[in-house]
């Protein structure tokens, strides 16, 4: 899994546990004979998922801004010019008409003949 899917996962999961949190914390304020537990409990699971989605929003954007600078040092390469293939292309049919001219050249000189 790369790292934007980690992130955004960890993102997601931190939502459902400040949601999980809301709903302990909403039930024992609304039902004042739930126990105590249930509001500690609500309590730890909204401040771990505000860290989750914190930590994964922190590195999603450390992540964006990495891919941006690989892609800016990218660009910035000097890029392969194309005269090198040409000169490569003109050998070779330079070579290849070489090649006919020497073929063609026996059946010149019997045509003088």
């Amino acid at each position: 899994m790369n790292k934007k899917a980690s992130y955004a996962f960890r993102i997601l999961a931190g939502a459902y546990l400040v949601y999980l949190g809301y709903s302990l914390i909403k039930g024992h304020l609304v039902e004042h004979d739930a126990s105590m537990g249930f509001m500690i409990v609500g309590v730890l699971f909204g401040a771990l998922g505000l860290f989750f989605c914190v930590t994964g929003l922190l590195g999603r954007r450390r992540a964006d801004k990495e891919l941006r600078e690989a892609q800016t040092e990218f660009e910035s390469l000097p890029q392969p010019t194309k005269a090198p293939k040409l000169q490569e292309e003109e050998r070779s049919e330079d070579a290849s008409a070489d090649q006919e001219r020497s073929a063609d050249a026996p059946k010149k000189e019997e045509e003088k003949v």
